[in-house]
């Protein structure tokens, strides 16, 4: 999945004006050569032939035709998640050796398995 915003809501928003990652843009244009929307390289240039490619994309799929990579379409081409972000940030813990119950025949610490962390409540 990709984490990115997009600004590409109005239809008079230009391509040069809109500031989106390579990253992004190739993945858009995988998912829609994937499709058979878009031809050419996967070069991660916002340029003619995958603007073309996304606005054919949008129409068909009901969305803004505004030939940008919008949040909506990035959603619709499953890069990203349209789930509202709820503050909460899970970290996977680190595994914490006891280092007071070694072992006595190899000498290895027993492993203590990670405790789940829980924000604190405001």
């Amino acid at each position: 999945m990709v984490a990115v915003i997009v600004a590409a809501g109005a239809n008079n928003v230009r391509a040069q004006d809109v500031e989106t990652p390579t990253a992004v843009v190739i993945q858009v244009q995988r998912k829609l050569a994937a499709q058979r929307y878009y031809v050419g390289p996967f070069d991660g240039v916002l340029g003619t032939k995958t603007r073309t490619a996304i606005r054919a994309y949008q129409k068909k799929n009901r969305l803004p035709a505004t030939g940008l990579p919008s949040r909506r379409t990035l959603v619709k081409l499953n890069l990203i998640d349209d789930r509202p972000f709820n503050g909460t940030v899970y970290h996977e813990p680190t595994p914490v050796a006891d280092t007071t119950n070694i072992a006595t025949a190899g000498g290895t610490p027993a492993f203590v398995p990670p405790q789940p962390t829980v924000p604190p409540q405001p």
